[in-house]
């Protein structure tokens, strides 16, 4: 039996020109609320760059985990609703300034925290 290529499905259409505005991803912006509302009361330690590292599916530093056990714990548990943050991720990997700019508002969202 041969395997077939399978050619992934991205949720979004991000072209190379696209810039990433949060006004175009009203479930995005409604996945980072309900966020920040579960992760109330957990520390900011690293906070932002546990997520986005979570997002794209990247390893986690030691270092960011051992300081922050809760947000990593809930992240693993997977009753965060990240299914549209994940797929502009995904989507998103040929337009590096798209993908800047969503990681720029997902820092300064999980900042509101902090505040």
């Amino acid at each position: 039996m041969q395997a077939k290529n399978i050619k992934r499905y991205n949720k979004y259409h991000i072209k190379e020109t696209d810039r990433f505005n949060v006004n175009d991803f009203p479930k995005l912006q409604l996945e980072l609320d309900d966020i920040l509302v579960a992760t109330k009361g957990i520390p900011q330690v690293h906070k932002e760059d546990i997520f986005i590292a979570y997002l794209k599916k990247q390893t986690l530093e030691k270092e960011w985990v051992d300081s922050n056990n809760g947000f990593t714990d809930l992240l693993k548990g997977g009753s965060l609703v990240t299914s549209h943050l994940e797929a502009l991720f995904d989507s998103g990997q040929a337009n590096r300034s798209f993908l800047h700019g969503l990681e720029d508002h997902i820092r300064e969202t999980l900042a509101q925290n902090a505040a």
